[in-house]
């Protein structure tokens, strides 16, 4: 069910925060996604999970991605990210 199980108040307005912290950034995801998804014909939800699959590991002062990148995951993380492709790496 729906309901948020927590021991305090001070618990409970935790978790509000992080929810409110969560919609605000599924919403800035779902506007810089926007144009893409209106040329691919993907949902929304499709793009969350095609992104979910991207798996990142620390290699000391960087993250670098446990395998490659599909090309719907780099067109997604274009559109959603500023930041240069090129600076991802694959182990």
């Amino acid at each position: 069910d729906g309901r948020m199980h927590v021991h305090s108040l001070e618990a409970w307005q935790g978790k509000l925060f992080i929810l409110f912290l969560a919609l605000i950034l599924r919403k800035e995801l779902h506007k810089r996604l926007k144009p893409l998804l209106s040329k691919t014909h993907h949902t929304f939800h499709r793009s969350v999970t095609v992104l979910k699959d991207i798996k990142m590991i620390r290699n000391q002062d960087r993250w670098v991605c446990r395998k490659a990148l599909t090309a719907e995951q780099k067109s997604l993380l274009n559109a959603a990210l500023p930041f240069d492709m090129k600076e991802l790496r694959s182990v």
